[in-house]
């Protein structure tokens, strides 16, 4: 199992209001878990340090 961030962002300033840790086998499984969890603020997913993906605030501001 690999460890991920999910950071939950503020829409706005773009700074880090929350962040969740997530454990999965693989990058695809992580952005599943992340897409289950996908609310109205802009999200990433950070894996080692690298971005592995970002998800803009909805609606877009």
């Amino acid at each position: 199992m690999r460890c991920f961030q999910l950071n939950f962002l503020d829409g706005y300033s773009g700074q880090l209001i929350y962040r969740e840790m997530l454990e999965a086998e693989d990058e695809e499984q992580a952005i599943r878990l992340a897409e289950g969890r996908r609310g109205l603020a802009p999200m990433e997913l950070i894996c080692d340090g690298r971005l592995v993906r970002e998800w803009p605030a909805f609606p877009p501001t």
